[in-house]
């Protein structure tokens, strides 16, 4: 099971991400050479990762849901999956919150509202979308699910809840444009949103056999962008400091939480394939839009950022551990 996971899951996986972040290494490294004649063409260069990331905002991940939905095995019981999100990211807020309230280490506002950020904030299309589908167990069949799970939940979590708790312990929040009204418009802005619901209204269309072909090779384009976004996310990360703070927050988005869901998800007679997207989801490494609400409202930046990529690189051994642990099918 493990070499059929490394082969199927991460192999995709990280060569893209490597492509990624060896891509923005040319990239800075030209850039701090300072030649002329390539100026005009690295300040292009530079702007990729801001692009790419407009254009699966926009574009890629809404015609993956698209493509995906269309095609997936649905059922009323796939609604459970933005539920299970919420108790995940309320269970992981609970318990940062009680452990902030014993221990003394963490002093300031910026701290404590980042740590509660990354402890409950996953990347769950990022990442949480390529590990659905390439997981031999899995695939485009309970793709559904896992897109439940980021738009209704993740989603809402970090720019609802997510500006709720990070204006509570700003020290730099904007003004101008209350914290709700900000969430919502994000919230409408969401193209996945809309995607989700056409494909579901397509379901019963027939499409024609060339617009198919190309829609899934863009969707799988597009899951693989995901990824060399992800690669050069992590080269532009600039601090690795924290790394003691950010273990505590990362080990309950990755391993408490997970696990108390799975044994909940279990007492409730949820088994089979929905559990383990289900728990994969919830155990998704932190997301990059902390690193966004930590810089808009002033908490602190360096402790976010460690944490994003230790819990990234994390997945390597925890993607396994979930997988032959609640794999329960043959």
């Amino acid at each position: 099971m493990l070499i059929s996971i490394g082969r199927a899951v991460y192999l995709p996986i990280f060569t893209a991400v490597a492509l990624g972040y060896l891509l923005s290494l040319g990239l800075a490294r030209l850039g701090s050479a300072r030649r002329p004649v390539l100026a005009g063409a690295l300040r292009q260069a530079q702007r990729l990762p801001q692009l790419l990331s407009r254009y699966l905002f926009l574009v890629g991940i809404p015609l993956c849901v698209v493509n995906f939905v269309r095609a997936a095995d649905l059922s009323l019981s796939v609604f459970i999956a933005p539920l299970v999100a919420w108790m995940a990211m309320l269970l992981a807020i609970v318990i940062t919150w009680a452990s902030l309230h014993v221990s003394t280490r963490v002093s300031s506002p910026g701290e404590k509202g980042s740590l509660l950020l990354l402890s409950y904030i996953g990347n769950t299309s990022y990442l949480g979308f390529p590990v659905i589908l390439f997981l031999p167990q899995l695939g485009p069949d309970y793709f559904s699910w896992a897109v439940l799970y980021d738009v209704l939940g993740t989603f809402f979590g970090a720019y609802v809840l997510g500006l709720v708790l990070a204006s509570m312990h700003s020290g730099d929040a904007p003004t101008g444009v209350p914290f709700w009204q900000q969430g919502l418009r994000e919230v409408l802005r969401n193209p996945s949103l809309y995607a989700f619901t056409l494909g579901l209204a397509l379901r019963p269309v027939p499409l024609p056999r060339e617009l198919l072909t190309l829609l899934g090779g863009v969707a799988w384009l597009s899951i693989m962008l995901c990824l060399v976004l992800m690669g050069i996310r992590l080269q532009q990360l600039s601090s690795w400091d924290h790394l003691d703070i950010a273990m505590r927050p990362v080990l309950i988005k990755m391993l408490i939480v997970p696990l108390v869901i799975a044994a909940g998800l279990t007492a409730f007679g949820v088994d089979g394939p929905a559990r383990l997207v289900l728990i994969l989801q919830a155990s998704m490494p932190c997301a990059v839009a902390t690193v966004v609400l930590a810089e808009r409202y002033g908490l602190d930046r360096d402790l976010v950022v460690a944490a994003v990529g230790l819990s990234t690189l994390l997945l390597v051994f925890t993607v396994p551990l979930w997988v032959v642990a609640f794999t329960s099918w043959s």
